[in-house]
């Protein structure tokens, strides 16, 4: 029954691995661009980032990951310690979730999906 109320909401769901091992503007902005949902849309959309490889990020991509609409939940997946508290200190952490691997991620979607799809006030048994 749960796949069932998922399986329409696949689409909004989208998981981008990149292999720089640093992020700039023309990288970051052709890893986002491969996720359709950095589009502005009305409903809430999720970007998976698989950032493993990534060893540093200048501020142009940092301004890039800013840019993202609201309506995109973003999620750094396996970012380094030390690339959080960058993006920390640049105050540019607002809006983003950061997980260790990709399946505890996609487990945080499927759950925001699936309480939606149970409607308002429903919650995960």
């Amino acid at each position: 029954a749960d796949w069932d109320a998922l399986r329409p909401m696949l689409s909004r769901v989208y998981v981008v691995r990149t292999n720089s091992s640093h992020l700039f503007f023309g990288s970051i902005a052709s890893i986002i661009g491969a996720a359709p949902c950095a589009q502005n849309r009305h409903d809430k959309q999720f970007l998976l980032l698989d950032l493993d490889s990534v060893r540093s990020i200048d501020s142009s991509a940092v301004a890039s990951l800013q840019k993202i609409p609201a309506s995109t939940a973003v999620f750094l997946i396996g970012l380094r310690q030390d690339l959080i508290k960058q993006l920390q200190d640049a105050e540019a952490w607002k809006g983003l979730i950061c997980y260790s691997n990709l399946d505890a991620a996609m487990e945080k979607v499927e759950d925001l999906l699936l309480n939606e799809a149970r409607g308002p006030g429903a919650s995960l048994a």
